[in-house]
């Protein structure tokens, strides 16, 4: 990424830079998705997010966003339940299989 290089989009997922390619007719329509998908999260979500990458060290990050899952969950049970909380989750299109 410092370079400027351009990734396609499934190597920007391989490479864990994305979470999804899709095909560029759709790159909008499913950016507006998960951003309403995150937007639905509690707002403490991003908050703890940001806290576990800002620290350094892999043991710090993993019990900060640890931290921040747990309270979440405690601050709204429903993010618990399979297929909720997750932005895309219950989609059974090939976007949402990997």
């Amino acid at each position: 990424m410092i370079t400027g290089r351009e990734f396609s989009g499934s190597e920007a997922v391989a490479l864990g830079l994305a979470l999804q390619a899709v095909p560029a007719a759709e790159v909008l329509s499913t950016a507006q998705e998960y951003a309403e998908a995150v937007g639905r999260l509690p707002r403490a979500v991003p908050a703890y997010l940001k806290a576990a990458v800002d620290v350094a060290g892999l043991d710090e990050n993993l019990a900060m966003a640890a931290v921040g899952q747990a309270a979440c969950l405690r601050a709204n049970p429903g993010l618990g339940q399979a297929g909720r909380g997750r932005p895309g989750a219950g989609r059974s299109d090939a976007r949402n299989s990997g």
